[in-house]
């Protein structure tokens, strides 16, 4: 095995157990060891750390990590904010500490989620698909003092005053049909349960069965028939394969070469916002 993801998987549960405690910086100096030894194989590493489909699904520790490595490395950091990390995890994993980062990085995030903004908007008005951004996006009129700071700085900096960024957050969650906003208007009958998270699906799982309990019920003996067929589906998948990928199989697979878009980026670029 290649012996910087060696070193990394070795220390993935102290990593772990580290974030539980806000030790992100000693989270840093283990993955610095690891970044200057192989650069490469530490970045696929911190991206098979947070992703919750094939990877480890942590939270705590990427974020932990991605902020450490804003306030020591900011032009390793400016180039990952630059990626698409949402795709590994949450688009909040990059809101939720864009008031803990430098201004450079802030730089990076906002006008990621600017042009992607303007194309949710464009999808939007064509009836299309869009991201889940909006969803994430902080409110300025929730009752968290410290979601409200948040919120308020971020529609600073993408230049909408308080009506326009509560205008485009509501047009595109009500694109998105938010659960929230169908379960405080009792709309229960348009709330689509195939896109409620899990946790989401049995926090409100009572709620559902007394008030839509026909398609509930509808939705729960679907659901079983696709899970049944999953099964079957990835036991015939491992038996054909004879044997589950490895982590490290996991790591060095194409799901995680957008890391190579750091490395082609160049070192003198200079990064703008484009209003």
């Amino acid at each position: 095995m290649n012996k910087t993801l060696s070193l990394l998987l070795n220390e993935t549960n102290n990593i772990i157990v580290n974030a539980q405690h806000n030790k992100h910086y000693d989270n840093y100096c283990i993955f610095r060891l690891a970044y200057c030894s192989d650069p490469r194989t530490a970045l696929r590493w911190l991206l098979y750390l947070r992703d919750i489909k094939d990877g480890l699904g942590q939270r705590g520790a990427f974020r932990g990590l991605l902020v450490e490595i804003a306030n020591h490395d900011i032009e390793l950091a400016i180039k990952l904010f630059r990626l698409d990390l949402a795709q590994y995890g949450r688009f909040d994993d990059e809101i939720s500490i864009y008031d803990k980062v430098n201004s450079g990085c802030k730089a990076a995030i906002i006008d990621k989620i600017r042009h992607l903004l303007k194309e949710d908007l464009s999808l939007e008005t064509e009836g299309k698909e869009i991201s889940l951004l909006a969803k994430w996006m902080p409110s300025i009129n929730t009752s968290s003092p410290h979601t409200r700071k948040l919120a308020n700085m971020i529609r600073k900096d993408l230049l909408l005053s308080p009506r326009q960024y509560r205008k485009i957050l509501s047009r595109l969650r009500n694109h998105l049909n938010i659960l929230e906003k169908n379960l405080s208007k009792k709309d229960y009958k348009n709330i689509n349960y195939d896109k409620i998270s899990a946790k989401n699906n049995q926090k409100y799982a009572k709620l559902f069965e007394e008030n839509d309990s026909e398609r509930r019920m509808k939705y729960l003996q679907e659901k079983e028939q696709k899970e049944k067929m999953y099964r079957i589906l990835n036991e015939y998948n491992k038996t054909m394969n004879k044997q589950e990928k490895t982590e490290e199989q996991i790591i060095f697979s194409e799901r995680y070469d957008i890391i190579n878009e750091i490395f082609s980026q160049n070192n003198d670029e200079k990064f703008e916002i484009n209003a």
